[in-house]
């Protein structure tokens, strides 16, 4: 089996956590063009600090291909309406 390995940081303002829960703070890497199963997330950390009035959330995954072949995929993470991206 192959790996994939991506490890993201999304720095998000105005409490992405608090908005939309822990539960959803979590991203999707879906195979482009193949018909193939989302990657599977192998760890997630999330950390929150608060900054003049912001919850400034920084959010770590890493993702595992369990299929047998290289992949090319999008990347998605759900993003509250009044949350916004900093750094990705």
């Amino acid at each position: 089996m192959k790996r994939l390995t991506q490890i993201h940081q999304v720095v998000i303002a105005a409490g992405l956590l608090v908005c939309s829960g822990a539960s959803l703070a979590a991203g999707l890497m879906t195979p482009i063009n193949s018909g193939l199963e989302e990657l599977k997330i192998r760890q997630h950390h999330v950390n929150v600090v608060i900054e003049d009035g912001y919850a400034v959330t920084q959010v770590e995954q890493v993702f595992f291909n369990p299929h047998a072949q290289d992949l090319e995929a999008v990347y998605s993470f759900p993003v509250p309406d009044k949350a916004a991206v900093g750094e990705f």
